[in-house]
């Protein structure tokens, strides 16, 4: 492998670091109990500079139409767990085979107002993958230069208010494309625990969670 510029060869000591990590799992009694489990692989890779995968859903899925989000899906009776049925769902959806994926670690759970609970995976490629995208879920996919997501500028925090209550969630502009959401909050998440060594998910971890349960019955 050539020799990486000073930030992917720290992006992906980073990410390395996650081993250390022991994500943080949702309380059972937090979480409403239609809530389904799920799991997304977030990718990466080096190609001039640390890469990621976006992907835009088409309208035909039955949830989160038209959205960008990272590869994956809700748990299957077949899969082992999170990692594999993340694996499961970026071949599926991308054409990318778990055997060139190294699983680096996970972020917290986390969870979206579609009503799942999420558990991030975090996986590096050793070469940028040949996508086969399944046309009944992905409409497009977005290439981003992770070192220019992680740059202030592209950062697009969104604040809501209901009930006098205030909400922050995090959010990225990426040439006119407009990341927030679950997907904002991951990205934000591994951002700042390459930066910081911190581990938060905002608006999308366990207190985000009350706080959107308490709102949702604000009249």
């Amino acid at each position: 492998m050539n020799e990486q510029p000073p930030f992917s060869a720290w992006f992906r000591a980073r990410l390395d670091a996650l081993a250390t990590h022991e994500p943080k799992q949702l309380r059972d009694e937090v979480v409403p109990a239609h809530f389904r489990r799920a799991a997304v692989l977030m990718p990466f890779w080096y190609d001039e500079g640390v890469k990621t995968l976006l992907t835009v859903r088409t309208e035909q899925v039955s949830t989160h139409k038209g959205q960008i989000s990272f590869p994956g899906g809700r748990l299957d009776r077949d899969d082992e767990g999170p990692r594999e049925a993340a694996l499961r769902e970026l071949w599926e959806e991308c054409g990318i085979a778990a055997e060139a994926v190294q699983t680096l670690g996970c972020l917290d759970e986390a969870w979206s107002i579609g009503g799942y609970r999420v558990v991030p995976v975090v996986g590096w490629l050793d070469a940028p993958p040949a996508l086969v995208l399944s046309e009944a879920e992905i409409a497009r996919v977005i290439v981003a230069d992770v070192e220019r997501l992680m740059h202030p500028d592209a950062r697009r925090p969104q604040e809501f208010e209901r009930g006098g209550r205030k909400v922050t969630m995090q959010a990225f502009d990426y040439e006119g494309d407009f990341v927030w959401g679950l997907t904002g909050g991951l990205l934000a998440s591994v951002f700042r625990w390459a930066e910081e060594g911190v581990m938060e998910l905002d608006a999308h971890g366990a207190d985000g969670l009350q706080g959107w349960l308490q709102w949702e019955q604000l009249p």
